[in-house]
């Protein structure tokens, strides 16, 4: 089930134009964010295409397939290309940068804070009334400090946050989880502090810089607030083995994969009465999260076998029967079929490399329109005719200095060079 698309005249971010400086999933998540919303993001991409477009897992015709991520992460916008090298190029992105609200600038991350030094409109030959947009720039340890100079990366960011440390078996090396969680964090941050700046730009700072580390402590928060009190362990625990309490972890079935989380006395009592050991629920030495902690092994020994009787389903059932904390681990195909999903219009479609595969929606909503229902992501260079041909500031006329608390009206522009 697919829902039917806002009207794109009430979309909150409709009517003006923000540049998107920079390559990468946290800045493509904060532009996707514009896009979605209605603003019209074009993404400028070398002659040779966005490095992303080629990170699997990939979609589309033989021939035509490109990366899945990179075309979520990429919906509603526009593509021109563009060389950075090329001295006319650059005095046409620094023209089009000056017809923008608000630059989203992450050309620190590849050429270290100095450059932003040199806003990418300030190089503009127009004589035209200047006009600066909102800055927001991304780096990965801030403009200044000691580690302002070093290179980063996100795997970089994520193990000094504390991110990566916890993960994994208890002996050997941590675990880097294979995701862009972080990432979708710092584009949020990205994001966020864009908006607010519109809300305010006539009179707040028109300069934010942001560090992407910072951002990823938003992912750890709870476990740094554990430290002060010695409740976050100094050494990984192990797989399904989490601070605070136990059982908790994703369990084996006969048919599939359950999750549970038993924290309370009532809980594990519960847990005690399904698998057929109700005496363990009156066991002293099982009587709080940290006491079974400690006795985690001998407690797994019990789980492991009782769980394989019954399929995932069954187990789901019992112990919600039994107000027991319980989920049922999906597949991704599963997932997608799910009612609960498809009711509430989760996963939309998304266009690229002449096929369509579902995507998640945005989970955030700026006001009752929402955000778009998915959409087609830009081929490499799809509307270089268009803007080159149309002239740099073609969109309508933007409202300078007005305050915008109600509504949104914002073009977004997105390069990646």
């Amino acid at each position: 089930m697919i829902r039917n698309g806002p009207d794109p005249a009430q979309l909150a971010l409709r009517g003006r134009r923000v540049l998107e400086i920079g390559t990468g999933p946290a800045l493509a998540y904060a532009g996707k964010l514009f896009s979605d919303f209605g603003a019209e993001v074009i993404k400028v991409e070398s002659p040779a295409g966005d490095a992303w477009r080629q990170m699997p897992p990939m979609a589309g015709v033989s021939g035509a397939r490109e990366s899945a991520l990179f075309a979520w992460l990429n919906t509603n916008k526009r593509s021109v290309t563009a060389d950075a090298a090329n001295v006319a190029d650059s005095a046409w992105l620094a023209e089009l940068g000056r017809t923008c609200d608000v630059v989203l600038d992450a050309r620190a991350l590849t050429q270290g804070p100095g450059v932003l030094a040199n806003p990418v409109w300030s190089g503009a030959a127009s004589t035209q009334p200047r006009h600066e947009p909102i800055e927001v720039a991304l780096t990965w340890f801030g403009e200044s400090g000691p580690y302002s100079e070093y290179a980063g990366a996100e795997s970089v960011c994520r193990s000094l946050a504390g991110a990566v440390h916890g993960s994994g078996p208890a002996d050997g090396p941590p675990h880097m989880p294979h995701d862009v969680q972080t990432a979708i964090a710092i584009g949020l941050q990205v994001f966020s502090a864009a908006v607010a700046a519109l809300i305010g730009s006539s009179q707040g700072s028109r300069r934010y810089v942001l560090s992407a580390h910072e951002a990823i402590f938003g992912v750890v928060e709870m476990e740094a607030g554990m430290v002060p009190d010695k409740r976050h362990p100094l050494r990984r625990l192990g797989v399904n083995r989490f601070c605070g309490t136990h059982p908790a972890g994703i369990f084996e079935t006969a048919e599939g994969w359950i999750g549970i989380f038993t924290h309370t006395l009532p809980q594990w009592k519960a847990l005690c009465e399904a698998i057929g050991r109700p005496e363990l629920g009156s066991e002293p030495r099982f009587a709080n999260g940290q006491e079974r902690m400690a006795c985690a092994d001998e407690i797994d020994a019990l789980l492991i076998p009782a769980f394989r009787t019954r399929t995932a389903q069954q187990w789901f059932e019992i112990l919600g029967d039994k107000k027991h904390p319980t989920v049922i681990v999906p597949t991704m195909e599963e997932l997608l079929r799910q009612d609960v999903h498809r009711q509430r219009n989760a996963f939309v479609p998304v266009e690229a490399g002449g096929v369509a595969f579902e995507g998640p929606v945005v989970p955030l909503r700026l006001d009752a329109a929402g955000p778009l229902p998915g959409g087609p992501a830009p081929a490499k260079g799809a509307h270089d005719a268009l803007y080159r041909a149309a002239g740099l500031d073609h969109h309508p006329c933007r409202s300078s200095g007005e305050r915008l608390p109600r509504s949104f009206r914002c073009r977004a522009f997105a390069l990646s060079i």
